[in-house]
């Protein structure tokens, strides 16, 4: 799969060469419970670097679960009472690094670190929202900046795309995965 979301489809390439290709060695595993049904998996690969840019994930590789699990048509659930969020303090950056086990964790390549924030619906981002919240919940990151990227000459805060619009940044997204 591309980073823009195309899927490329090779058959017919024996399991040797495909091994040779991606430095992988895929092996049959049987399926506990269902008569000895069998797949094809490996618990790793690799791809040359110059890839790395354009493709995304390589299927079947590492995917263990039945791939008709991902099919089914989600069930309604019956929905109790709602939470009442007011009474429960904020969730911060400071509580999601304890839960995550990163306290002690300190970014290695701060000149190369990114992050793609999206607006949808009439919400942007914008830069006195990033210095509120770096003043009051990451004061380590009081230099952070953002650029915005316009798609298809749409701009944050100056419209939302329309349909042609996106059916065109879409076209040439893909295209560009190409090049």
């Amino acid at each position: 799969m591309t980073h823009g979301g195309s899927w490329l489809t090779v058959t017919g390439v024996p399991v040797s060469q495909t091994n040779e290709l991606l430095g992988a060695s895929y092996e049959l595993y049987w399926r506990t419970g269902t008569n000895d049904t069998t797949i094809l998996r490996t618990t790793g690969y690799t791809h040359p670097v110059a890839l790395h840019i354009h493709v995304q994930t390589v299927m079947s590789t590492t995917y263990f679960a039945s791939m008709g699990t991902l099919l089914q048509t989600p069930r309604k659930r019956s929905v109790g009472g709602t939470a009442d969020m007011a009474s429960k303090p904020p969730v911060t950056p400071a509580d999601l690094r304890w839960l995550y086990r990163m306290l002690a964790y300190m970014p290695a390549a701060k000149d190369r670190n990114m992050l793609g924030i999206v607006g949808f619906g009439g919400d942007y981002p914008s830069p006195a929202d990033l210095e509120t919240f770096t003043l009051e919940r990451r004061t380590d990151a009081d230099d952070a900046t953002f650029n915005v990227v316009r798609i298809n000459g749409v701009c944050a805060g100056h419209g939302v795309p329309n349909p042609a619009q996106l059916i065109q940044c879409r076209r040439r997204e893909i295209c560009d995965s190409w090049e």
